[in-house]
């Protein structure tokens, strides 16, 4: 792996495809043991969680029913105010709900999200992510499920992006020194 241009900055190779794919199994493992025989609703956070997202539901062994919750937070690396912008359309009422995202940086996209899920009358929410950064997370965040834990470094890859951009690459890099 080369380091990689988009825009402004200079990514260097940061974690391989098999070592994603392995931390993939790992936690779709976990899910499998966690709710095997219950009916949990899968949520992905759009955009950036969605590989993870069919990656993991690709090796669950139960029947699944899943939507899609669009929130943004970003404006290039700075995180900014949380808006929601496209909500699921299957009722969460009374159900267990886990909730997929990219990266567990602030918590604070998890919490808005899990918020709005049991405003609408989720019953729980599990929350699942790829990427998870113990130094930044929130003290009152929670995250029940991570793939790899990571520095603090900005990251793109595997559904992560900068300006919109970077989110295809099956590998992650993050920025240079």
């Amino acid at each position: 792996m080369a380091n990689i241009q988009i825009d402004d900055k200079i990514f260097q190779p940061y974690i391989t495809q098999s070592e994603i794919a392995s931390a993939v199994e790992r936690v779709a493992t976990e899910l499998n043991q966690t709710f095997a025989g219950r009916n949990p609703l899968m949520v992905c956070l759009l955009k950036g969680g969605v590989f993870f997202f069919v990656d993991v539901l690709r090796h669950l062994n139960f029947p699944v029913e899943m939507d899609f919750l669009t929130i943004s937070s970003y404006s290039g690396t700075q995180q900014g105010e949380l808006a929601l912008y496209a909500d699921i359309q299957v009722s969460p009422a009374g159900r267990e709900v886990v909730l997929f995202d990219d990266v567990a940086d602030s918590g604070a996209t998890l919490k808005f999200a899990v918020e709005h899920l049991k405003n609408r009358g989720a019953q729980s929410v599990y929350t699942a992510t790829m990427f998870y950064k113990p130094r930044k997370l929130a003290s009152d965040a929670s995250l029940d499920f991570y793939g790899l834990e990571v520095g603090d470094e900005f990251i793109v890859g595997y559904g992560l992006d900068y300006h919109n951009k970077g989110r295809t690459f099956p590998e992650v890099y993050k920025t240079s020194r």
